[in-house]
């Protein structure tokens, strides 16, 4: 496996090239002109955020998770992995404080690496200040401001907010979107529908763009976003760090975000990590070593999404919206059928867990574009590909008992820093889970 050397340029002035390199095309990340359309990453982050607000620590850790986010987009598994999947990066990184980041080098290389299923080697350097254009920042941040949550318009991230303001909390809404698709929109819609819900609270919406631009000279384009979760939580972060570094909030619904792999053929990268206990564990050691005092929590990680559901603050909100919310992994394919933007293709994962968790609390979706119940699965086509991997798990589970499931899920990552009691918990939330999708799935 080659190794794919990348540059990382925050400062105009910065002149450093690595000389160890040898034949292999260096891919540059430049982030010294945030306004360059011209860019490896497009984005509009400082539009909404000061970044003189930010701490050195959070500049240099959102400057990483831009990187890796637009690396992960733009440099071909196919061309560059190993067996066309697993890449290997070797990153060079200007840091302000270098020993900091050398003291958890480590520490991020592994996370990283179990995020996206890639190896991951970072080369920090002292840098200099960033150069990047500052922009004056849109938004206000409220005083009152007591969590930042995760939003990205899908079930689970409309709960979370549901439930924290039905709490009393007040909330910073941070959505991420790229061109094209639904997902801004729906993040729109639903924050002033929030907003209206609960006049009495303060929220605040971060509706961040950032395209990768695969247009780019020496840019591939890659069409898996395994990475894409260090992007969403560093823009958390960094929102939260602008309100003296209130907790982070990831609403995600423990069975998917365990996200065991269905079939033997769906380990290492192929089944996503997003939201894994192991990963938040992971990145919140490194917040502490970083000295960044900002807590990450997914108050869900017990909860199946049917669960979450039907423990919503506020039923009556959630009843009468939730065919608002968009949870599909492939919500392009409506138009394919000339059906409406944001009709779930209902045959992917997320779409799959979905209609269960409506299904067990008496909800329904109003249309899929395919309709896994009544509509002929095709086990070769991609559109079979994950009921297909569902009921032959649900095969294996139906003779699982508890200790058996507990070594199954531990499949999917490290759950070394839970407790007994908290395995058992876990164990138990995967078999309701699963109980869950057999409700459509018989």
């Amino acid at each position: 496996m080659n190794v794919k050397p990348i540059l990382l340029r925050t400062n105009a002035t910065d002149t450093f090239r690595p000389d160890t390199i040898g034949d292999a095309e260096l891919l540059v990340v430049d982030f010294s002109e945030q306004d360059r359309q011209s860019m490896l990453l497009q984005h509009k982050v400082y539009r909404l955020i000061d970044q003189t607000k930010l701490t050195e620590e959070i500049q240099d850790l959102l400057n990483i998770t831009l990187m890796a986010y637009a690396v992960d987009q733009t440099v071909s598994r196919e061309i560059n992995g190993y067996l066309n999947w697993s890449r290997h990066f070797r990153c060079y990184v200007p840091v302000k404080i270098l020993p900091k980041w050398e003291a958890i080098q480590e520490e991020l290389q592994k996370m990283l690496s179990f995020l996206s299923g890639d190896k991951w080697e970072f080369v920090f350097r002292e840098g200099t200040p960033d150069t990047a254009k500052l922009i004056s920042k849109k938004y206000a941040f409220p005083n009152t401001l007591t969590k930042v949550c995760l939003f990205s318009g899908g079930l689970d991230s409309f709960i979370g907010a549901i439930d924290l303001l039905h709490r009393g909390d007040h909330l910073a809404l941070v959505g991420h979107h790229k061109k094209g698709g639904g997902e801004g929109q729906t993040q729109e819609e639903l924050f002033q529908l929030l907003k209206s819900t609960y006049p009495n609270q303060n929220v605040v919406n971060f509706p961040f763009y950032v395209q990768p631009n695969q247009a780019f000279e020496g840019a591939q384009k890659e069409v898996s976003s395994r990475a894409r979760s260090i992007l969403f939580i560093g823009l958390g972060l960094a929102v939260a760090n602008c309100c003296n570094n209130i907790p982070l909030i990831i609403p995600e619904n423990g069975f998917i975000s365990l996200n065991v792999p269905l079939t033997f053929t769906r380990h290492g990268s192929h089944s996503t990590r997003t939201t894994h206990p192991y990963f938040l564990y992971s990145f919140q050691q490194i917040l502490n070593k970083l000295s960044i005092p900002i807590q990450i929590d997914n108050p869900y990680q017990f909860k199946t999404k049917g669960e979450m559901v039907g423990d919503c603050e506020n039923p009556a909100l959630l009843k009468a919206h939730f065919k608002s919310t968009l949870s599909c992994a492939h919500p392009d394919q409506a138009r394919f059928k000339k059906l409406p933007p944001g009709t779930h293709c209902g045959y992917c994962t997320p779409c799959l867990i979905r209609r269960a968790s409506l299904e067990v609390n008496g909800l329904r979706d109003t249309k899929y574009v395919m309709n896994v119940q009544t509509d002929p699965i095709h086990v070769h086509k991609g559109s079979g590909r994950d009921p297909r991997a569902f009921r032959l798990a649900l095969e294996r589970f139906r003779v699982m008992n508890p200790r058996h499931t507990l070594i199954h899920i531990m499949n999917s990552g490290p759950l070394s820093h839970f407790s007994q009691q908290e395995l058992i918990d876990l164990t138990n939330m995967y078999r309701k889970g699963m109980q869950e999708i057999e409700q459509i799935l018989p």
